[in-house]
């Protein structure tokens, strides 16, 4: 098993957090270490659920299950969206 740590900026974990009605949630594998959020896999796909959210419902920004795609000469990151199970965003 593989694994991708995702390392999001300390600022907006702050943010998050330190907002009232703050919160940064994992789950389905997906978990934080202090190199950042972990998400499980095998090969080039990932599995798990980061969401950060807050504002009182006006903030709300999901990584979920990342996958590593080839695109010419590199790789480019797309994560599944939240809002079309059909969907992948670059």
């Amino acid at each position: 098993m593989t694994a991708l740590v995702w390392a999001v900026k300390q600022s907006l974990i702050g943010y998050v957090r330190g907002m009232q009605d703050g919160r940064i949630t994992t789950d389905r594998g997906a978990h934080e270490s202090l190199d950042g959020f972990v998400f499980p896999g095998e090969g080039r796909v990932f599995s798990g659920r980061v969401t950060f959210a807050g504002h009182s419902g006006m903030m709300r920004v999901v990584l979920a299950d990342p996958s590593l795609v080839p695109r010419g000469d590199s790789w480019m990151l797309e994560i599944a969206d939240p809002d079309d199970d059909a969907l992948r965003l670059p």
